[in-house]
């Protein structure tokens, strides 16, 4: 069982016992009693998941993937969590583009236009971590912003999906901060449909080489 304690400043801390018997001591700083009843309860479970081969449930799960750094930082050194990998974009979107010796040049040109207009966007250094579904949907209103068309437009956000899901599997985020925005193929502005009349008429016109 883990316990709650705090200083004469109202910092909180909880403590608790692991699996070696050493007591372990997870600094909260100042927040609720209500906060760190939370917190105690997470940590309780991650300590009791020493000495089970289940995995963690779904919510516990979800819960350590979306803490702050700082938290994680505190959970990791009381050895209740695995370090946490944090990129920025910039070095994230090379490092993935770099490995993708599969996609034809053409492909690949592709991609880095949509790292160019992210990176213009949301800036190279931005943690991984820290980018946002409101900073998504503000890219986009950035991008019409910039003319480009709406077919243009749903290819960098499917371009976007493909960095940020890849950035899901290995762990890197547990959210992909893009994923409402709209990428379906639609038509280009510049596309016109020839009915048949108008296809009969250009073939009339052209010249006869028999």
């Amino acid at each position: 069982m883990a316990s709650i304690t705090h200083d004469p400043k109202g910092h909180k801390r909880i403590r608790f016992f692991d699996r070696d018997g050493k007591l372990r001591t997870i600094r909260l700083g100042k927040v609720t009693v209500k906060q760190a009843e939370r917190v105690k309860t997470r940590v309780e479970i991650l300590a009791n998941q020493f000495h089970s081969a289940d995995p963690l449930d779904p919510d516990t799960a979800s819960w350590v993937a979306n803490i702050s750094d700082d938290m994680h930082s505190k959970l990791a050194a009381a050895g209740l969590a695995r370090s946490r990998v944090s990129l920025q974009l910039g070095p994230w979107l090379d490092k993935y583009i770099a490995g993708r010796s599969d996609l034809k040049p053409g492909s690949v040109i592709k991609l880095k236009q949509t790292q160019e207009k992210l990176l213009e966007f949301v800036g190279n250094d931005k943690p991984l971590r820290e980018i946002t579904t409101d900073d998504a949907a503000d890219w986009r209103q950035w991008l019409v912003g910039q003319k480009l068309s709406e077919a243009t437009i749903r290819t960098r956000s499917r371009n976007a999906k493909t960095f940020f899901n890849a950035a899901i599997e290995r762990e890197l985020i547990s959210q992909s901060p893009v994923r409402h925005l709209k990428s379906a193929d639609v038509a280009g502005s510049n596309d016109y449909y020839v009915t048949p009349e108008e296809t009969r008429r250009v073939i009339d016109a052209c010249p006869n080489l028999a």
